[in-house]
Formats: structure tokens, sequence, C-alpha cells
């Protein structure tokens, strides 16, 4: 006999914090403990200008980058068209969210200018 269950989780919003802790949840509810999220630190490039950079954290890279292309105002809309130059990939939130902070400041900005952009 096979047993289907399925988890009746909702959620809306932006937030992907909230996101990822829904995807735990529902991985728990149905059985797949040892399911590991992957979080991606991107790095775009402007091909409008392409010495203008964007630095982001996401689960869902393809999605993002849609995101901003498509934006309507602020900085993704100034410079879009983006491209991606380069994704870095991580099983742990912090570790990501960490590299991602690394990143955007004083000796992470030498660093990513150095290898890679």
């Amino acid at each position: 006999m096979v047993r289907r269950e399925s988890a009746k989780l909702s959620y809306s919003g932006s937030n992907p914090l909230a996101a990822s802790t829904l995807l735990r949840r529902a991985a728990f509810a149905l059985g797949f403990v040892g399911i590991k999220l992957v979080y991606r630190i991107y790095i775009l490039i402007s091909k409008k200008n392409p010495s203008r950079y964007y630095i982001g954290l996401t689960q869902d890279l393809e999605k993002r980058v849609l995101k901003h292309n498509s934006s309507a105002e602020g900085y993704s809309q100034r410079y879009a068209p983006w491209v991606v130059q380069t994704y870095i990939s991580f099983s742990d939130e912090q570790a990501a969210r960490d590299f991602e902070k690394y990143l955007k400041v004083g000796s992470g900005q030498a660093f990513l200018k150095k290898h890679l952009l």
C-alpha cells in the first residue's frame, strides 16, 4: 500500500525567509527531513553600463533576475537589463547572508573585483 500525503501550507508575500521556512515545514510534514535548500549569492552586471553591478541573495536565481529586469523603479530599473556574471551556492543560509554582507563592504569589494568580476 502506498500512502500519499500533502502538506496544506499557504504562503503569500515576498519575504524569502518566510518562504524558506514554509518549504522546510512542508518537507518535514511530508517526511523529507534531510532536504537542504540552496542559497545563492549572485552578481549581476548591467548590459547598459558594464561598470555597474548588483549583489544579492536568492533561492531562485532565474526568477530573481527576471524580477530585476522587469523592475519599474530604483537601481534595478535604472541599469537594466542585467545578466548574471557569477553566482555562488551555499547550503547554509547564515553563511550565504554573511558572505553577501562581506562582498558589500571594503575588503569584500576588493575581493569581488579581483576574483569574481
